[in-house]
């Protein structure tokens, strides 16, 4: 991942509103191979747990097909990604998630700008927020949570237009 590029898309991330502009977003940068499959092998062993403890939401979640892939040597968690980028913030601020999601948005919309692309990484935000040991090895601040997290890198599909949405569900008040 080109450092420069990347920087300045996360330097528009930051100008993303927050409440009362209060600018709380901080961000956490992994670019080791070996950090984001150790992340990945955290978030299998809260998979792995979860399936235990908690089937029905295990199965809500696809989690044992993810840990079968896993076990053969597909990750479908990270995939592979050359970075993982985690927006978190402190817990003094009501604002702290919308703010950290706000900037992941505005993050997802100029990465294409400087050639690269993302994918919100949900598996990895649940587990970092649920489970200990991974919440051990990002190394936050205390009293900070992580509020979202994307794989970015450079894209292997280049899409010409933005994939088909349904209308805006729209109620005007009279």
């Amino acid at each position: 991942m080109p450092k420069d590029l990347f920087e300045k898309a996360l330097a528009i991330a930051c100008c993303a509103p927050t409440g009362s502009n209060r600018q709380t977003v901080k961000w956490l940068v992994m670019n080791k191979k070996e950090d984001i499959v150790n992340i990945g092998g955290h978030v299998i062993d809260w998979m792995r747990y979860i399936s235990k403890t908690q089937p029905q939401i295990s199965l809500l979640f696809n989690m044992e097909t993810l840990i079968i892939q896993w076990d053969k040597g597909e990750d479908r968690i990270c995939r592979n990604a050359p970075q993982l980028v985690f927006a978190y913030a402190s817990d003094e601020f009501g604002s702290a998630a919308a703010d950290c999601h706000t900037a992941l948005a505005y993050l997802e919309l100029a990465l294409p700008g400087f050639g690269l692309g993302s994918c919100w990484a949900g598996y990895v935000n649940y587990a970092a927020n649920q489970w200990p040991n991974l919440a051990k090895e990002l190394k936050l601040p205390e009293k900070h949570t992580c509020h979202g997290t994307a794989m970015v890198g450079f894209p292997k599909i280049k899409y010409y237009r933005a994939p088909k949405r349904n209308l805006p569900d729209i109620t005007y008040h009279v």
